[in-house]
């Protein structure tokens, strides 16, 4: 992570359907993802295990990490419908991006593996019948996951960023995280300095007590599952700012929501705790947020992006005709596989190739974005950018 280009492929954490997930991410372990990002689901740790090992030896495998709820969060939780309520309209079929979703015989059928919790389909439901409900795990479940052997890392999602959470999290996985490298991801943007502080200083001292040698990463999520709404596909130019995301007025120039997040994480954390951490964008995340951040303060302490709805998507539909098995993927060598490969490359290579980590814009440039951080802060960039 330290030269600023990570990919990380997010495979979901409530998106459960092993055979998909496994063929996701041979596809982005040869598009060169360095971290696959999966659900606590043991069918999914081996179908992601066994797509891996297929791979040729001629490629590197990327991290294999594990995503776990702290508290209620949007990234664990599946669609649920009131029967009784459902009309079998078909309103919410095509909005579903893994196409979970069916009428069959006048009656809503999910197919639950599929879903993931982005709940676009909840306000296309004409009378209220959809809503979403946690997906948490078990720990006798998960506890066998953490400790299976492709299993490498551990994010900790959050939805309030509370350091009381933590301890009684630790009673039940402190064991299982011996060894692993760590990360947090929580919504900087949204939740106070005060609260997100104390929660992120004592995660550093978990890592580091886990595994000395490596620092804690910061997912930021700007906003969840969102890579695909409209607002989002427009450049930084364009944007007039995202209602109710930002807690100061956006201006023209003004970034995608996770590049927000992540100046205002940076602008929080002391100088020692910037040595201590990679910082990662995540949460309405696209193709433009790379041209996005190039233009703006954060570009030089953003060690890379974790991508999900957008990467899942670009893939889905090819992926989707080659189904059963992904380890045959390699084998077939089709057309429809060279597409998929391609569109996953397409993704990839801005972040694998990217050349300005190390760039300091000047000052001047800085306030015609909009964006000016404090003369404090821009002193440390340079040191930090290319540690």
């Amino acid at each position: 992570m330290a030269n600023n280009r990570l990919f990380k492929l997010i495979g979901g954490g409530s998106l459960t359907d092993a055979t998909r997930v496994g063929g996701v991410a041979q596809l982005y372990a040869l598009a060169g993802a360095q971290c696959i990002d999966i659900a606590p689901d043991m069918a999914v740790v081996h179908s992601v295990s066994e797509s891996l090992n297929a791979l040729p030896t001629s490629v590197e495998r990327p991290l294999v990490m594990v995503s776990l709820p702290l508290d209620p969060d949007p990234h664990f939780r599946k669609m649920h419908v009131s029967e009784p309520l459902c009309t079998g309209c078909d309103a919410c079929t095509s909005i579903c991006p893994t196409d979970a979703i069916e009428v069959k015989q006048g009656l809503l059928d999910i197919e639950q593996p599929l879903c993931y919790g982005c709940g676009r389909c909840v306000p296309e439901c004409p009378t209220d019948a959809l809503s979403m409900t946690p997906h948490h795990p078990d720990s006798e479940d998960v506890l066998p996951i953490l400790r299976h052997p492709s299993v490498e890392a551990v994010e900790i999602h959050s939805g309030y960023a509370d350091d009381a959470l933590i301890e009684p999290f630790l009673h039940v996985y402190g064991e299982a995280l011996n060894g692993k490298q760590l990360a947090i991801c929580f919504q900087a943007s949204q939740i106070s300095k005060e609260r997100w502080k104390p929660f992120v200083a004592r995660w550093i001292e978990i890592q580091r007590a886990v595994l000395p040698e490596a620092r804690l990463v910061i997912q930021v999520d700007g906003r969840p599952m969102s890579g695909m709404s409209k607002d989002l596909s427009l450049t930084a130019s364009a944007m007039g700012g995202v209602d109710g995301l930002h807690p100061v007025p956006v201006k023209k120039k003004d970034v995608q929501p996770a590049i927000h997040a992540a100046c205002v994480l940076w602008e929080g954390l002391s100088a020692v705790e910037r040595k201590q951490v990679y910082i990662m964008l995540s949460g309405g995340v696209n193709e433009n947020t790379i041209t996005q951040l190039e233009d703006s303060v954060s570009s030089e302490y953003v060690s890379g992006i974790g991508m999900g709805t957008v990467a899942r998507q670009a893939v889905w539909d090819d992926l989707s005709s080659l189904l059963p098995r992904p380890v045959d993927y390699l084998s077939q060598k089709s057309a429809t596989f060279d597409r998929a490969l391609g569109r996953a490359k397409k993704i990839t290579e801005p972040w694998l190739e990217r050349g300005f980590e190390c760039r300091k814009p000047s000052v001047e440039s800085r306030r015609m974005s909009g964006n000016t951080p404090s003369e404090a802060l821009l002193d440390t960039l340079p040191k930090l950018a290319c540690l």
